[in-house]
């Protein structure tokens, strides 16, 4: 008979041993999951917050390195984790790049009013709110710019009046 309660009391410890591994499975693959999207939050704030730096930073001070400068040149391109950028018109081999996330974001598309671009320049000068955007033919009123990060799209407008990144659904496109 205590050979049958011994028995016993290992079958229930078998089943909470079964249950306590389902909920810890669920629970992994949720936490992953969560922390893919997490870095992939991480890539779009990053994205933008790498543009507003420089967009604040010029409209705080017209000086980089000591020197002054009268406009600063932001450069996109599709299909590159970065921007460029120079300060008035410089050679292109002085242009500073800023990378997103460790690469994990690239741009993948711009669009202008017209049609999609490969790569759009936008012109603010120091202390003046709204810029220019431009390609090497037309000038623009307003872009938006579409981001990957981890196969996840993101989107983004871009308003010469203000001249901010603004989150859109990239369903409006």
């Amino acid at each position: 008979m205590k050979s049958k309660k011994n028995w016993y009391t290992l079958f229930e410890i078998m089943i909470v041993l079964g249950i306590i591994i389902i909920i810890m499975t669920v629970t992994m693959r949720f936490s992953s999951s969560r922390i893919d999207d997490l870095q992939v939050q991480t890539s779009k704030d990053d994205f933008k917050n790498n543009y507003e730096q420089l967009l604040l930073s010029n409209m705080s001070s017209n000086y980089h390195n000591g020197e002054r400068y009268s406009k600063l040149i932001i450069g996109m391109q599709s299909w590159f984790n970065g921007f460029t950028y120079t300060l008035e018109d410089e050679v292109w081999w002085s242009k500073i790049y800023t990378e997103f996330s460790n690469n994990k974001q690239i741009v993948n598309k711009i669009i202008t009013e017209t049609e999609e671009q490969s790569e759009i320049q936008i012109q603010l000068t120091p202390y003046k709110i709204g810029c220019e955007i431009s390609t090497e033919n037309n000038s623009y009123s307003q872009a938006v710019i579409q981001t990957q990060a981890k196969n996840k799209t993101y989107c983004f407008t871009l308003d010469t009046n203000i001249c901010k990144l603004e989150s859109i659904s990239c369903s409006q496109l």
